[in-house]
């Protein structure tokens, strides 16, 4: 038998979370906006429905286990307070999965030498298929393969990077395992090497202007608020530009309080309320953003995703001069019957 209490902390309790209950829309105009250099990015719903297809439906169904792709890992990269985590959280919920946690902090110290690393792994995955659908998550995933670890870092960050590629080899297609990593700065380390490791790589951005407005309008009402007049969420849309799902979470909690509520119906919420506690937090800086999608368009299915819109724009600018071409010649050619009718 294993002794599960030698477990203790790694796996997690799964909050009562659906994917339903995580605000975010959908791209509707990316594909107006493709050129050779500009892809539409999924936004954070289309991220939701990704991982439907990936993980809720493969873990949660056998049917759809046996006859779907065999998907073993997944990287979730996107800045802080994007809402990684809790999608893990949601994902797991949404599939009765157990969750455990292989994040370099949560394992330091644990099954310490080689020895003990090789009991932490068998555990892992046996323990993963005794109690199946299983998801393991590893939080600052691009720390396994930096090249330089900061003297700073105590956690060993790099302990699993052997261990991981072989706990995926022994997945089979009758494991309901999935690891699922998080990071917020990929470009610490080569993209290969997570590449090798996370069959797919999906990227969370921070929510767009609509998507801030709808955001706050949800967050609001459903914390107990009432909207009036007063509260202007297309101005709280614009000054919460650069800020994520997390920032805008944490200031509604802020100000919509209980001893406030008390008190909204003499004196409505303001748009000024939110004002203060949104200046004191830091915003996703466009330098961190712009360098985390010039790192996702390096991984393999962003570089096969450019040669196929390459290929499509030549193709569509060959059919515009051929039917330029067409064009004149048929201009040509009635002009010549013109001049033989006269």
């Amino acid at each position: 038998m294993i002794n599960l209490p030698d477990f203790t902390g790694i796996i997690k309790k799964v909050p009562e979370l659906r994917l339903k209950d995580l605000h975010g829309d959908i791209n509707l105009i990316g594909s107006d906006v493709v050129t050779k250099t500009n892809y539409a990015q999924p936004a954070f719903g289309d991220v939701k429905n990704i991982l439907t297809e990936y993980v809720v439906l493969p873990l949660g169904i056998d049917v759809v286990h046996e006859k779907a792709q065999l998907v073993k890992s997944v990287l979730l990269c996107g800045p802080r307070g994007c809402g990684k985590t809790v999608l893990v959280q949601a994902l797991a919920h949404e599939t009765g999965a157990m969750l455990m946690d292989l994040t370099a902090t949560n394992i330091v110290g644990r099954y310490p030498g080689k020895a003990g690393l090789n009991m932490l792994t068998h555990l892992v995955m046996k323990v993963g298929r005794l109690l199946q659908p299983t998801i393991v998550m590893i939080d600052a995933a691009d720390k396994m393969f930096l090249k330089k670890v900061p003297k700073t870092d105590k956690s060993d960050p790099r302990r699993l990077k052997k261990e991981m590629p072989r706990m995926l080899k022994n997945i089979v297609p009758e494991d309901r395992i999935l690891f699922i990593g998080i990071t917020n700065a990929p470009w610490n380390c080569d993209v290969k090497s997570l590449a090798s490791v996370y069959q797919k790589i999906l990227m969370i951005q921070r929510p767009t202007f609509g998507a801030r407005a709808d955001l706050w309008r949800q967050l609001i009402t459903k914390n107990g608020g009432k909207l009036t007049p007063r509260l202007d969420l297309s101005g709280l849309a614009r000054i919460s530009d650069g800020f994520t799902t997390g920032h805008i979470s944490s200031v509604v909690c802020q100000v919509v309080t209980e001893q406030r509520l008390s008190k909204q119906d003499k004196t409505p919420l303001t748009s000024s309320e939110f004002v203060v506690p949104l200046s004191k937090l830091e915003p996703i800086y466009r330098e961190e953003e712009e360098a985390l999608k010039t790192w996702f368009q390096k991984t393999p299915i962003m570089k096969k995703k450019a040669k196929l819109i390459e290929e499509e724009l030549e193709a569509q600018g060959l059919k515009g001069k051929q039917a330029k071409k067409n064009e004149a010649e048929s201009s040509k050619s009635k002009k010549g019957k013109k001049k033989k009718k006269k």
